[in-house]
């Protein structure tokens, strides 16, 4: 029996090392998908108790008047919306791409604690979309519902802003900021929040 002593020729060497490649490329991809898949988890657990006491404050004021009115009196880098209510009072959230300030009914500039005092909030590890605020519009009969829904982006690939024209990015609806109101209709709501679309200098 003889033993073939040759060595390994060019191309076989080539071919190997391709193959070796190929698999590292794909190894790689794979611990990437699972690393973001981890940060989305980490991000999302990190922000949701600060995203659960907002929605609460936010609506807890809110829900206890007649909502008549949103105004928009947003700038360049800052999101600032109004809530008028039948009473005559006001309510304003301020918004930066990492804080969230909520002005509730009745606020005093004084005030540093008790329901008349503003409160913030510092997001980690992500930003918010300041530039536009999605409304979604509905009315049922007699009753309307509205829901406002500020976007948050955390620093990986599955959930970032879209750049224009850009189809393979998502927003990730998880780590949002969504509000909702519903109220009784009337034509006060037709004339000032039924036409609205979104909020913010993007719109």
């Amino acid at each position: 029996m003889k033993l073939n002593n040759k060595g390994l020729t060019l191309v076989e060497l080539i071919i190997s090392i391709v193959l070796i490649v190929v698999v590292m490329l794909f190894m790689y991809k794979l611990l990437s998908d699972v690393n973001n898949e981890k940060n989305d988890d980490s991000y999302a657990q990190q922000n949701r108790v600060i995203r659960a006491e907002i929605i609460k404050k936010i609506e807890d004021d809110i829900f206890t008047k007649k909502l008549t009115n949103i105004t928009d009196e947003s700038t360049s880098g800052n999101l600032k919306i109004r809530f008028s209510f039948e009473d005559g009072t006001t309510s304003r959230i301020l918004a930066t791409s990492s804080t969230l300030t909520y002005e509730p009914t009745g606020y005093v500039a004084s005030a540093t604690s008790g329901k008349n005092a503003k409160q913030k909030w510092t997001m980690k590890e992500c930003s918010l979309n300041v530039d536009q605020v999605k409304i979604n519009y509905k009315q049922n009969n007699n009753i309307f519902s509205i829901l406002l829904n500020i976007e948050v982006y955390t620093g990986n690939d599955f959930n970032r802003l879209c750049k224009a024209g850009e189809e393979n990015c998502q927003n990730n609806v998880v780590d949002d900021i969504s509000l909702s109101y519903t109220g009784t209709y009337n034509t006060i709501i037709e004339n000032n929040i039924a036409k609205l679309k979104c909020l913010g200098k993007g719109c």
